[in-house]
């Protein structure tokens, strides 16, 4: 797609009421600085038209990499991944890093408030969510304490914010599980660095 991709990193997040969202390390103002990882400017979300306009998603974009939108078809809160420096430090000044995953909701179109969601940690990462509103589910990955692997798929009942279930061993592994996606005809799709593949 020529008009979303660019010489920087683009990762599609979803498809909602006409629009693509997705994160690009294009440079935005909202995140000026650069990630000396691979220097390039932080993550932040963008969304597309069918007309291929593209635009920023800036009520919900910081200072940090943001990404991962996906978005309620009941009540459209959205859901995004979000990185903030905690206190904690790595060897000599390197600070470590965990995402977390926030809700924004709106009001006709108008940010009217977001929400860090009760399950996250400073011990942990939480990333990537995918919210399954007929099942009133969200899936996510994480690397918290006590799982399969590295990273794991959990989920949580959004009336029971509190409490994060592995999704289990058959799709877990020793390895790291992301991406987590079901598409109308309940088909399962998620990445690993586990099974074996052609890369």
């Amino acid at each position: 797609i020529k008009k979303l991709n660019t010489e920087y990193s683009e990762i599609v997040s979803s498809y909602h009421d006409g629009f693509i969202y997705f994160s690009s390390s294009r440079p935005n103002k909202l995140a000026a600085d650069i990630y000396k990882w691979n220097n390039q400017p932080f993550l932040d979300n963008y969304k597309m038209k069918k007309d291929s306009s593209v635009s920023s998603f800036n009520e919900i974009n910081t200072d940090y990499h943001d990404g991962d939108v996906s978005i309620n078809k009941i009540n459209d809160d959205v859901y995004f991944t979000s990185s903030k420096p905690n206190e904690k430090v790595f060897l000599k000044k390197d600070q470590i890093i965990t995402t977390k995953i926030y809700r924004a909701t709106f009001d006709t179109g108008n940010l009217k408030s977001t929400l860090l969601l009760p399950f996250n940690s400073s011990e942990y990462s939480c990333k990537n969510p995918f919210i399954d509103f007929k099942n009133n589910r969200l899936y996510f990955s994480s690397n918290k304490h006590g799982g399969f692997g590295g990273f794991d798929i959990y989920y949580i009942e959004l009336n029971e914010p509190l409490i994060m279930k592995n999704l289990g061993n058959e799709i877990n592994t020793i390895g790291d599980e992301d991406f987590f996606y079901i598409d109308s005809n309940k088909n399962i799709y998620f990445s690993s660095t586990c099974y074996v593949g052609y890369g």
